[in-house]
């Protein structure tokens, strides 16, 4: 059965306003989709002024017992970055860096990320994770820095103790007694 010619040009306009309707939804999906990044982007930087306010008026001192959520933090230590720095005058291009420390496998990558506001450094549920020292550019004028655990062994009494903490990792384990 031939079709006609009259059946083929049907047929090619139909894919056309198929392809021409398919374009228009990703078009839309991708101007609602900007349109949301950039509502999130204006609300973060209202926040983030709010917060610069507040730190400014000493609502939020450090020798309070206040919970800083993660704009909160992130406000205060872009505060002290400009305060220390003199950023409102662009005059010194230094910038702040805050070091995580301590023992393994306490939560020190797990804070960069929540501060960084996406997955940035690895984690895991055992120590020794992090192998290095790590940099992360939060913006011009904060840097993170994330350091591996670190064991003091003037604080340990023996490696059994360590074990039993968290301090070292359980696979390490080479003495051990069976059931008796």
């Amino acid at each position: 059965m031939e079709k006609t010619l009259e059946a083929i040009k049907l047929e090619d306009a139909h894919a056309a306003v198929q392809k021409e309707l398919l374009f228009t939804r990703e078009f839309i999906e991708q101007d609602e989709i900007e349109k949301q990044q950039n509502e999130l982007k204006r609300r973060n930087e209202l926040e983030m002024s709010t917060n610069i306010e507040k730190i400014k008026n000493n609502e939020l001192a450090l020798n309070s017992t206040h919970l800083f959520n993660r704009g909160e933090l992130l406000a205060l230590l872009k505060h002290y970055s400009h305060t220390l720095f003199g950023r409102d005058t662009k005059v010194n291009q230094d910038r702040l860096f805050v070091g995580t420390v301590g023992y393994p496998n306490v939560g020190k990558s797990s804070v960069i990320n929540v501060l960084c506001g996406n997955k940035r450094v690895g984690v895991a549920n055992r120590p020794g994770k992090t192998k290095h020292f790590q940099t992360l550019n939060v913006d011009d004028d904060l840097c993170l820095c994330d350091c591996p655990g670190l064991v003091f062994p003037s604080f340990a009494n023996s490696r059994a103790e360590m074990m039993t903490c968290g301090v070292l990792n359980i696979d390490t384990m080479r003495d051990y007694v069976g059931p008796i």
